[in-house]
């Protein structure tokens, strides 16, 4: 591995430990350390008898096994090679008592960190001035090193130990009268050094990734959320809301961009109120009142903090949809659809397209989509209306409608969600772009940009709907325009929709869009070609093309001939599956032209291409010839099993005396405690994470062994909190978004990851490492609120509204959820967490 500006050398090191520098040379550890003239090191000039044998070793084994542990790391941080040979804790011994290990073999560095500071020289230097004062040691320094009693053990999750003694040892005057016979120390117990991790480089990291990113261990605010206080904070209480969660800030001042917390209701004009005395009547507002811990009243000024970030829950809803509540009391009716998830994953916010066709002799259809969506707890869903035909004959209304909605569905399982319209409502068509993960229908023109000749207009000349497309004009492939995505996205995704090329076009025959990724000057990634053909139109086809940095043309990697008509709309997907590419073309008047956003219709003209070389893009690009238009670009998530909506036959009515919202309990969360560990990028001592020495070893198989010799140590050593061993594991999360961790993003968007980004794989670091920078297994993970997910209106944490959490790639896994934020809270703050 290439040596790193930041592995630790000896002159770093003295840096780190400063102690390290003064035990290096025995002389300002105290008055009681041997010094020997030719290694530096002094011995006290003046030595004080046999007792001071006890304390002089308990410092050796603290200086050799401080130099031990960050050989160790600075081994595996420089060479990229994890300890394999021996379990990490038997290699330490050996550079303990020897300062060399087979395992460390021909390292360069060892000798400058260990300084021959071990137990076998400082034995020698004991012997040597024991001589110079008229004593001799009795057994040699190999009998004595062969029968000493060393063990080296993690002792909780942030310190190791180093425990020995010398069972026999014999030191006679030159007479030959014994002066000393026994142990060492003299008590014939053990003597212990303990050597604290914190702020030394995490050993897991640099190996993982190549190099390339690095993290020192540093402990939370809370570092033991098993045992002694957990990174959130909770309040219990009565409430009311029209949501069952709300993002936002706490503060003491009644602001309308934050929760005020308080002990009584201090008057309108909050977002939102946490109290301990009130009535759920004095506001219509968000509240909780009555706060309480276990049962007991305490007022929330006394557990969180002004400016902390929060999350409201609502739960055991009253009027909710399953126990016959009306979510939107503004709507008279409403139609239930219930969206399922064949596949074995869950689908965090994906966009499902919904066939709506009502009919009524009864009731007033809206002619415009006069709607609401909301799930069955009463969240409203982020939904578009593409269209809403609305036809009436004689006594009937009808109404055909295609709706999108983005959704979050449970691995094999379904969702119910609810369509409330009224005609007497006001027209929502919804918002595109928050259902969407990229949408432009070129209403408003901003975001693109010309690439080298090309260019790219907003235009009236052609609209497939409103009043404006984008029209590629001037300069042929390359040349065009791009517009970023505003994210980095990898494989699983659809790009598509609509392409007019009129018949008089001037310039080049190809239409063609993609997705691409930025490498320096060049480009890399895949488009999707429309080939035209005025003189010979059995020469027309539709292709799939890879385009390769430091090379301007393109490789055609799939294709089939057919002609595409001119001067009409027509609709076009390219779907990026983990390794193959689909390009599928939907012309008006074809048999799938009626289903075309469903993957399983039939297409007017399809190829496929076998392709893996490019993982990650993060923008969309206009290339081809000129002149033709594009209009409705979207990209969205594609699954190999795509979910299925079913539309129910039944218009329910509002009933008469229906009440919106009325939890009868709630919850208040401070989330800034966990939020700040995430920030700073700081541990958690765990039971089940990997400890320092697994990190050395780069895997977890020996965690049994370690952990069963910390319980015994702690034991020994009447180590414990309440009665429970303290943890031996340590966890960090790993959050590839500039928000929390620049340095790894640019690892995901510079293509330097052996994956790209996963929905849902866990951000606990030994996990996602092995999965993104090894060949590792997943490990599931669920989004939580007030971290990856949840919208806002108003400030919060770190971000500006309006927000959208979904865009921070953070999961937590069921193992850790419990470690760190318990059972309870897992169930409140976790996206799907199967709570039963």
């Amino acid at each position: 591995m290439k040596r790193r500006g930041f592995i630790l050398n000896s002159a770093v090191l003295v840096l780190l430990i400063p102690m390290l520098l003064l035990l290096a040379t025995y002389e300002d550890v105290s008055s009681q350390i041997f010094q020997a003239q030719s290694e530096r090191v002094l011995v006290e000039r003046s030595f004080r008898g046999i007792a001071y044998f006890d304390s002089d070793f308990q410092k050796a084994l603290e200086i050799s096994g401080k130099r031990a542990l960050i050989a160790a790391i600075d081994y595996v941080t420089v060479t990229g090679e994890f300890i394999k040979q021996k379990m990490a804790n038997e290699t330490l011994k050996d550079l303990i008592l020897f300062g060399t290990s087979e395992e460390l073999s021909g390292y360069e560095n060892l000798e400058t960190i260990m300084q021959n500071q071990t137990i076998a020289r400082w034995l020698a230097l004991t012997r040597d001035y024991l001589l110079e004062q008229g004593f001799l040691i009795e057994q040699s320094d190999e009998e004595i090193l062969n029968n000493i009693n060393l063990t080296v053990g993690v002792l909780d999750s942030f310190t190791i130990f180093v425990k020995a003694r010398i069972p026999n040892i014999t030191v006679r005057d030159f007479n030959g009268k014994i002066v000393y016979s026994g142990s060492i120390p003299k008590s014939g117990n053990y003597t212990y050094a303990f050597i604290d991790i914190r702020n030394l480089e995490d050993p897991l990291f640099p190996p993982m990734t190549g190099g390339r990113y690095s993290r020192s261990i540093r402990a939370c605010l809370y570092p033991y959320p098993e045992l002694i206080g957990k990174p959130i904070k909770v309040l219990e209480g009565n409430g009311s809301s029209d949501k069952q969660y709300l993002l936002g800030n706490f503060s003491r001042n009644v602001n309308k961009t934050y929760i005020y917390f308080g002990d009584f209701y201090p008057g309108d004009g909050a977002l939102a109120y946490v109290l301990l005395n009130g009535s759920l009547e004095e506001t219509d507002r968000p509240i909780i009142v009555n706060t309480s811990i276990g049962g007991i009243s305490i007022s929330p000024v006394n557990v969180f903090n002004e400016s902390d970030a929060g999350v409201l829950v609502f739960k055991n809803l009253s009027a909710g949809s399953e126990k016959g509540g009306w979510c939107a009391l503004s709507y008279n009716y409403r139609v239930n659809i219930t969206i399922n998830n064949p596949s074995s994953t869950t689908l965090t916010n994906f966009q499902v397209p919904i066939t709506l066709e009502l009919s009524s002799n009864k009731i007033s259809l809206p002619q415009t989509p006069n709607i609401m969506v909301y799930d069955e707890d009463c969240n409203p869903i982020n939904f578009w209306v593409e269209e809403w035909q609305f036809s009436s004959q004689g006594a009937w209304d009808n109404v055909d409608a295609l709706i999108w909605v983005n959704v979050t569905l449970p691995a094999k399982g379904e969702k119910t969600i609810s369509i409330y319209f009224d005609s007497n409502a006001v027209e929502n068509w919804g918002n595109a772009s928050k259902v969407f993960d990229f949408y432009d229908d070129f209403e408003s023109w901003e975001g693109w940009q010309d690439y080298g000749n090309g260019v790219v207009e907003q235009s009236s000349e052609q609209a497939y709907e409103g009043d404006y497309s984008l029209k590629k004009d001037q300069n042929n492939d390359p040349n065009g325009g791009e517009k970023l995505i505003g994210k980095t996205i990898g494989r699983g995704y659809i790009l598509e929709g609509y392409i007019y090329r009129p018949s008089n076009w001037g310039g080049g025959n190809q239409d063609r869009l993609g997705l691409e990724e930025k490498e320096g000057s060049e480009y890399k990634g895949y488009t999707m070609g429309v080939v035209h053909n005025i003189n010979n139109p059995n020469n027309e086809q539709i292709k799939i093309d890879r385009r390769d940095p430091s090379d301007p043309s393109v490789q055609r990697i799939g294709y089939t001939y057919i002609r595409v008509p001119e001067d009409e709309w027509y609709f076009f997907r390219m779907i990026l599956d983990d390794l193959q590419l689909t390009f599928q073309i939907y012309t008006q008047g074809s048999a799938g032209w009626a289903l075309r956003y469903f993957t399983t219709s039939t297409p007017y003209a399809q190829v496929l291409a076998s392709d893996s070389t490019y993982n990650s893009f993060d923008r969309v690009v206009i290339h081809g010839g000129y002149e033709y238009y594009v209009d409705s670009l979207r990209i969205r998530k594609y699954a190999d099993q795509m979910p299925s909506a079913s539309v129910s036959d039944t218009i329910e009515t509002k009933p008469a005396e229906s009440v919106g919202i009325k939890p009868s309990s709630a919850k208040a969360y401070d989330l800034q405690p966990f939020l700040s560990c995430l920030l700073e990028q700081m541990y958690f001592g765990v039971y089940n994470g990997w400890s320092i020495f697994e990190r050395l070893e780069g895997s977890y198989k020996n965690h049994e062994n370690y952990e069963e010799l910390a319980n015994k140590t702690q034991d020994e050593l009447g180590i414990s909190y309440e009665n429970k061993h303290y943890p031996i594991g340590l966890v960090s999360f790993l959050i590839p978004h500039d928000s929390f961790d620049s340095k790894l993003s640019t690892l995901f968007t510079s293509g330097l990851t052996a994956r790209p980004l996963k929905e849902g794989q866990s951000s606990a670091d030994y996990y996602f490492l092995q999965y993104y920078f090894g060949n590792g297994n997943e490990t599931n993970g669920y989004r939580m609120w007030g971290v990856s997910y949840g919208t806002f209106d108003t400030p919060y944490f770190i971000f500006s509204p309006p927000g959208d959490l979904s865009f921070i790639p953070f999961f937590l896994d069921n193992q850790t959820a419990l470690s760190i934020l318990g059972k309870e809270a897992a169930c409140d703050l976790l996206v799907n967490y199967p709570c039963s």
